[in-house]
């Protein structure tokens, strides 16, 4: 009699950390596509504080994944992000995952205007690539640290990717892989 309390108390506190670290998935989209009934869900992410305006679009339709960058800088920039281009990010593990572009993407001009007397130029593009499932377990494995992109053969780094934000996309990589 003894040894079953035990063993039953034993299994209690073994399932109890089980289910305080269970995931809960939470996605900025989730719905399912009309025509194909494929299941969408999609979470995007702040890179960097507001005036960066780079963001990171997690998207899973159906057993694929992908993610769309919004990249974003100050000034007239008229070189595309091509085709098979890679985006590199390293994670905090020190592995680089590279998401390989999927078309040329132009960029995007505008003129800003934040209030002030002093309106800007910016240019931004929005480069999408598929990520295998490898590369998901290692975003799901260990935070992004560190974002970089070459544009005309220069190296453009993101803004710092908040704590936050990087745990966010984290966990948002392993709802992904659970399906």
């Amino acid at each position: 009699m003894k040894t079953l309390k035990t063993m039953m108390i034993m299994m209690v506190l073994f399932t109890i950390p089980n289910v305080l670290l269970a995931q809960k998935c939470k996605f900025d989209k989730e719905t399912t596509d009309k025509f194909t009934n494929e299941h969408i869900r999609a979470s995007k992410f702040q890179v960097g504080g507001a005036f960066y305006r780079w963001f990171i679009l997690m998207e899973q339709k159906g057993d694929k994944c992908f993610m769309t960058y919004q990249i974003s800088v100050h000034g007239k920039v008229d070189d595309p992000i091509t085709k098979d281009s890679k985006i590199l990010m390293k994670l905090e593990d020190n592995s680089i995952v590279e998401l390989v572009v999927d078309q040329d993407y132009n960029p995007q001009q505008n003129v800003e205007n934040t209030g002030t007397a002093n309106p800007f130029i910016s240019s931004m593009w929005l480069p999408k690539g598929e990520l295998s499932k490898d590369q998901m377990k290692s975003l799901s494995s260990s935070t992004i640290t560190a974002i970089r992109v070459k544009i005309a053969g220069k190296d453009l780094d993101s803004p710092e990717i908040s704590a936050k934000q990087a745990k966010k996309l984290k966990e948002t990589a392993a709802c992904m892989l659970t399906n």
